[in-house]
């Protein structure tokens, strides 16, 4: 189990390129494993007073592409409590994929800011065996 303070630090730092671009994060190499991989992606930037939403996509061999809409609410720091996100609800810091292969790749893009400055952080990314 992630301690609270190893998981404060993971989500106060976060990968976007500031300018309303599409972030990429390439990954291979990972072993093979028989029931494939669970790929969990963490995303909450710095928004005060600021509503952010962006699609997250994984592109893997044997699955294509898997897109999920995240909504980051104005002022939502993390408070130590990770929220799923789902298709019915988009509010939350986490979304989870599932990948059969040993490569993917992860695009964030940005769809939508009340504040007009849309972004797509990622946080982390944790790779579990199925």
């Amino acid at each position: 189990m992630i301690e609270l303070p190893v998981k404060r630090t993971m989500m106060q730092g976060y990968l976007d390129d500031a300018n309303a671009g599409t972030t990429t994060v390439t990954v291979s190499g990972i072993p093979a494993a028989p029931g494939g991989y669970m790929v969990y992606v963490y995303a909450n930037g710095l928004n005060p007073g600021a509503t952010r939403s962006a699609n997250y996509t994984i592109a893997a061999p044997g699955v294509g592409n898997m897109t999920t809409l995240l909504t980051d609410l104005a002022s939502a720091y993390f408070s130590g409590t990770f929220n799923l996100v789902t298709a019915t609800s988009p509010d939350g810091n986490y979304m989870v994929f599932s990948i059969p292969g040993t490569s993917f790749t992860l695009t964030a893009t940005p769809t939508t800011a009340s504040d007009g400055n849309p972004r797509a952080p990622v946080n982390g990314i944790q790779i579990v065996p199925e």
